[in-house]
């Protein structure tokens, strides 16, 4: 696309072949993130450490992105990328680490354990 008109400057197109699998990154989006316990009752803050993710599939099965929920985190709380929940038909690259951290949810002004010290000796 041309910066500043909307013009288009170049176009790649790819061919492929339905029976062999293609090797791509796809987006990963995040929903529910304002429904987080530990987002809406305990004031933390989404960390959203990986937005895309290697996928091996075939072209009939390839997704335009992989959704994220959000809703069960609390703060100190992540999703690995082998917790992400895949389609059908697809499976993480050969060279996707699984104990890789997608999304976190931290404490506004530090850790868990912070946030949980000040709360005890506020009682």
């Amino acid at each position: 696309m041309h910066a500043y008109k909307p013009l288009v400057l170049h176009i790649d197109f790819q061919r492929v072949d339905a029976t062999h699998e293609l090797h791509v990154k796809v987006p990963l989006h995040f929903v529910n993130e304002e429904i987080a316990p530990g987002v809406k009752l305990n004031g933390g803050l989404v960390n959203h450490v990986t937005t895309e993710v290697d996928i091996q599939c075939l072209a009939k099965d390839l997704p335009e992105f992989i959704e994220v929920d959000l809703s069960a985190l609390n703060v100190g709380d992540s999703i690995h990328i082998n917790q992400l929940k895949l389609p059908n038909g697809v499976k993480l690259g050969h060279h996707v680490v699984a104990d890789t951290v997608v999304v976190g949810v931290v404490g506004k002004g530090g850790s868990a354990e912070a946030a949980e010290g000040e709360a005890a000796a506020a009682e």
